[in-house]
């Protein structure tokens, strides 16, 4: 069984604000492994996501709770290309990295995520261009076309 120091638990637990035990846990079932120990906690009850019952497949809601702290995205899909799909995500909380989180829970990480993303996986059929384009891609994919913010008063 790999150590695990409490330097990486730190780590992972800045990266998911997941719970100390949850991230220990998380390291030891993924030898050390930061990355693999991420794509875990995506896929079990760490992070946790729901759809709101009578959505299309185009519209959601995803709502995950992490130490206690509700987290709520209504996202719609704008267009679908080839390789990358375009969502509009309209934040009901403002947690950090809320959309980052979310959108990698439900299979969908931005390209370019180094931490939600997990591992780089390309498209079926994609051209060397491709693969060469999203291996080099140095930032993550996240832009903003409109940004309305609340004064708290």
């Amino acid at each position: 069984m790999t150590t695990i120091s409490a330097s990486q638990v730190k780590e992972l637990r800045e990266k998911t604000g997941l719970g100390l035990m949850d991230c220990k846990k998380a390291l030891e079932e993924a030898n050390g492994d930061l990355d693999l120990a991420i794509e875990e906690l995506r896929k079990t009850s760490g992070l946790k996501a729901s759809k709101k019952s009578g959505r299309s497949a185009a519209d959601g809601l995803i709502a995950i709770k992490s130490n206690g702290k509700d987290a709520v995205t209504h996202y719609r899909v704008i267009k679908r290309y080839n390789n990358h799909t375009h969502v509009k995500a309209i934040l009901e909380t403002g947690r950090t990295n809320q959309i980052r989180v979310h959108l990698s829970h439900i299979g969908y990480p931005l390209i370019g995520d180094p931490v939600y993303g997990g591992r780089l996986r390309f498209p079926k059929k994609a051209s060397q261009e491709m693969k060469s384009a999203l291996e080099s891609f140095s930032r993550q994919a996240l832009h903003s076309k409109k940004l309305t913010l609340k004064h708290p008063e």
